[in-house]
């Protein structure tokens, strides 16, 4: 006889479950919104600082976690000791400065760690070496010590010794909307609304990137794509996201070039083909956020597992607009959505599987569990306060009743005893 109480909702470790449980590991998510102290719900931007502080950028303030609460930073009028705007866009940080640059749609901005003052890069026709416009995509601190700055009028760059932003001279096929800046081992790699354009070698900046087909003709159907992201999941294996063609696979050492787009009759293609966000774990998981859904890269099949809202699932994803996905360095992955504040996961967390009651599918009956005992053949007998008795059976995830009128006396349940 095996006998237990739990004050609310059954929870049972994974490895206690059979594998009926196979390809459909129930993952759960935490969340944080609002109503937990969370700026806004709109969530664009996720860094992590030297201490291992999140930061999320939303549209109306920027919001410092330390695990337990919440700070809000937002823009105050006049003072130049602030957030340059409130909507923030993009978020970077600087381990050589020991800063976070933070993008947003009024310039840009940086917060020294050493001193807490903010520092604007912010209205050009005021300081000559500021920024030249004001809408900043995204930030790249780099291995050396210099800072990229994404805009839509092209891109900026600042030396390792250096306070001032300088024009990075683009090649006029790549356009001036410039939405993301990558650096591998070798190389600078950017991306705009017309494709990938590369810096060869990254110490040597003199000379102006090169289009990607130049370098390597593979590439050349990436030439007119509008990227979005770009991202190396292990050496050699570059990903780049786009806002409409979906995302794409070089492997450099083949050179094989693969486009991953949403199939409508296929559940592992990807969930949507406008690709917001990536993050690699350092296992070389790979993390896409689309605009509809949340995907995994899954080597083994060559496909993705996609994670999307369901009004059923309390502990799942909590909205499908993906706009930002972060690896910190435990390798737990915060999601930003779009409606729905930040989603966490964390895999320790998730090895339990819990039980809920779901209205119009097979599931508890009632969420206050008082008792349960195991039968001889290792099913789960459950008793509720509330929803009479309940039968797990392990191997196909199904629950069976016994209520009130069909044999039980009362549907609350205190205890169980085989």
């Amino acid at each position: 006889m095996k006998k237990t109480a739990f004050g609310s909702v059954l929870l049972l470790a994974t490895f206690f479950l059979p594998l009926f449980l196979s390809g459909q590991v129930n993952v759960r998510f935490r969340h944080f919104g609002k109503k937990d102290g969370l700026s806004q719900n709109s969530v664009f931007a996720i860094a992590q600082d030297g201490r291992g502080v999140m930061w999320f950028g939303t549209r109306e303030g920027l919001s410092e976690f330390d695990g337990y609460r919440f700070k809000i930073h937002r823009h105050r009028s006049k003072d130049p000791n602030s957030l340059p705007s409130d909507d923030v866009r993009s978020l970077a940080f600087d381990r050589f400065r020991n800063c976070l640059w933070v993008g947003t749609i009024d310039g840009l901005g940086r917060y020294d760690f050493d001193t807490g003052k903010w520092k604007s890069y912010f209205r050009p026709e005021q300081v000559v070496s500021h920024l030249n416009y004001n809408v900043i995509h995204h930030i790249l601190a780099d291995s050396m010590g210099r800072v990229w700055v994404s805009t839509s009028e092209g891109l900026k760059f600042m030396g390792a010794e250096s306070d001032n932003f300088m024009p990075v001279e683009l090649p006029p096929l790549a356009g001036m909307d410039i939405k993301v800046v990558f650096e591998d081992k070798n190389r600078i790699w950017v991306g705009s609304h017309r494709g990938v354009f590369i810096f060869p070698e990254k110490t040597d900046l003199a000379k102006s990137p090169r289009p990607a087909q130049e370098l390597f003709p593979e590439l050349t159907p990436l030439a007119g794509l509008h990227l979005k992201t770009i991202d190396l999941r292990r050496a050699g294996e570059y990903w780049f996201g786009t806002q409409a063609s979906g995302i794409w696979c070089w492997k450099e050492e083949t050179g094989k070039l693969a486009p991953f787009r949403n199939q409508k009759n296929d559940p592992k293609s990807l969930s949507h083909d406008n690709i917001r966000s990536t993050a690699v774990a350092p296992d070389g998981t790979l993390w896409v956020g689309t605009f509809f859904g949340l995907n995994q890269y899954l080597p083994d099949q060559n496909g993705f597992r996609r994670f999307l809202n369901d009004d059923y699932n309390r502990e799942g994803l909590r909205n499908n607009s993906v706009r930002s996905v972060f690896v910190d360095d435990r390798a737990n992955l915060w999601v930003g959505t779009y409606y729905a504040g930040v989603n966490y996961l964390n895999e320790e967390f998730s090895r339990f599987q819990i039980f809920q009651h779901q209205p119009g599918i097979n599931s508890l009956s009632f969420d206050v569990v008082s008792s349960f005992a195991e039968a001889s053949n290792g099913d789960l007998w459950i008793g509720t306060e509330g929803g009479g008795l309940n039968y797990l059976n392990k191997k196909t995830g199904q629950f069976s009743f016994l209520r009130e009128g069909q044999g039980l006396q009362g549907n609350n349940v205190k205890s169980l005893l085989l």
